[in-house]
């Protein structure tokens, strides 16, 4: 089992039968240009900054959108 298979049938479960595979290949496409994007990128901080340093970092940024993530919900009006 991959880590990307309850993200699948999320996208699955929300997408209309007739642009399923689109959707599936830009899914498909994003995660890989954002693999690519997070290799080189975060082998250059790794360089400057150091390993423990850039984990860290990186450990911000994610902290930091996941309570804009929740704070958005509590804001933003219900949908029906």
């Amino acid at each position: 089992m991959s880590l990307a298979q309850p993200s699948e049938t999320l996208l699955n479960n929300a997408v209309a039968d007739n642009i399923r595979s689109t959707m599936q290949s830009i899914s498909s496409f994003s995660m890989q240009v954002g693999g690519v994007i997070s290799t080189f990128g975060f082998a250059y901080f790794i360089k400057i900054l150091g390993v423990g340093t850039t984990w860290s970092i990186i450990a911000m940024i994610e902290i930091a959108l996941g309570v804009l993530r929740i704070a958005m919900e509590f804001i933003s009006p219900k949908r029906g």
